[in-house]
């Protein structure tokens, strides 16, 4: 089967995608928008069609995760080969950006993992965090990686996505601090690796600690060309005293 990942903005894609699922019935809709009721195609539609189009309502974050887990169950039970999720970018959460950031993470990879056995059509609205993480999820697929609970390919999903927003806020910077911070973006980029094995919700915090890593890298190799200085210009100037010495004696 396949994963489409179709982009725009929400009043735009979420009514494309429900006619498509009214053309693909038997088919399981996902409702995470409050837009797939299914009597708004009733003009463009057979009413019998109606009783083919299954809608699950979701509103909480993180109940839509636990639909995910169980979909394929339900999908089985209703004998669809299509499943349909609108955009999900309004459900209600509890204002943690670190735990929602996961939590999508983890429902693209349990529509991924859908997607081997439904055809599953997606609405992603442009400009948000869902773009990006499908883009990931298709080039995955396409290269027949897998992308399972907190992997390296999830962490480095999340970095992107902290390294994207940092960006952004760069580019508000006045023109004199951004190639200072562009420089300064580099740094964390040494550790990905470190980062992604420590596999924490708290990516962010890992890109901040390896960025203070590069720059006490720096400080103390100053510190030891200070030294090292230092000691040339004592020893010259013992030297210098004890030439002084044998002329004047």
């Amino acid at each position: 089967m396949v994963l489409f990942a179709v982009k725009g903005q929400p009043n735009v894609v979420n009514p494309l995608i429900l006619v498509y699922a009214s053309q693909s019935s038997p088919v399981l809709v996902v409702d995470c928008a409050n837009c797939a009721d299914p009597h708004k195609l009733l003009p463009y539609i057979p009413e019998e069609k109606l009783f083919e189009i299954y809608v699950v309502e979701v509103e909480l974050l993180y109940t839509f995760r636990d639909i995910l887990c169980k979909l394929e169950t339900l999908a089985q039970q209703l004998g669809v080969k299509t499943i349909v999720v609108p955009t999900f970018t309004r459900m209600f959460h509890y204002h943690d950006e670190n735990e929602n950031r996961m939590i999508y993470m983890h429902a693209w990879e349990l529509l991924k993992s859908l997607s081997e056995k439904y055809t599953v059509i997606v609405g992603v609205q442009e400009g948000s965090v869902h773009e990006l993480l499908a883009e990931h999820v298709q080039a995955v697929m396409k290269t027949g990686g897998e992308i399972m609970g907190h992997t390296v390919m999830s962490q480095r999903m999340a970095a992107d996505i902290v390294m994207d927003e940092l960006k952004a806020y760069g580019k508000a910077l006045r023109a004199s601090d951004r190639d200072v911070y562009a420089e300064v973006l580099k740094e964390p980029l040494k550790h990905i690796g470190s980062v992604s094995y420590a596999s924490s919700m708290h990516v962010w915090a890992f890109l901040l600690l390896s960025t203070i890593v590069e720059q006490e890298k720096k400080i103390r190799m100053l510190e030891d060309q200070y030294e090292s200085m230092a000691y040339r210009l004592l020893q010259e100037r013992e030297e210098r005293r004890a030439l002084a010495q044998d002329i004047e004696g």
